[in-house]
């Protein structure tokens, strides 16, 4: 009968845990799109007070650890010989394929390098504020879902251990 009782509660909480592990996992895409807001932020920045290129700003971009890969990904195509385009669109599919990031969020990061490089400061600036807003509004939705399916996650882990608990006994 311990067996039994041991064995159940082992399995709620292995539910309960798969329910933690998805919020999590919607935690680091949210965390994820904020490092890209600051990734985006400071190369604005650059490009309106030093007409820094691609390449400097690949360089100097700090305090984005969840990118890093990615960043490194696309420099090291670069200096293959990839224009930043194909460069950028190739790290952003590698951190898809980990699963860093959705689908929604490989086409919003791709957009980034569209054309980037071609326009002037001005017109570079005015693209990034535009990626800026479409990141904001994504990082918003993610915030408002990780509020709302937190406790969900967690709840219906824990129903859905309870009830193979159930099932088994």
């Amino acid at each position: 009968m311990v067996v039994k009782i041991t064995g159940a509660v082992f399995i709620v909480l292995c539910g309960a845990f798969a329910g933690l592990y998805r919020s999590k996992i919607l935690q680091k895409q949210a965390e994820y799109i904020e490092q890209y807001i600051s990734f985006l932020t400071q190369a604005q920045a650059m490009i309106s007070y030093s007409y820094a290129n691609i390449t400097e700003i690949l360089e100097n971009v700090n305090s984005v650890p969840l990118m890093n890969l990615m960043i490194k990904q696309c420099r090291g195509k670069m200096k293959n010989g990839d224009d930043f385009e194909r460069a950028w669109s190739s790290a952003v599919f590698g951190s898809y394929q980990r699963g860093e990031i959705t689908k929604a969020d490989h086409e919003m990061i791709c957009r980034f390098s569209e054309g980037f490089g071609s326009l002037g400061a001005e017109e570079e600036s005015t693209k990034i504020k535009l990626c800026l807003s479409d990141a904001q509004r994504r990082y918003d939705k993610l915030n408002a879902e990780l509020t709302e399916k937190r406790k969900l996650y967690g709840v219906v882990g824990t129903f859905c251990g309870v009830l193979a608990a159930v099932i088994l006994i």
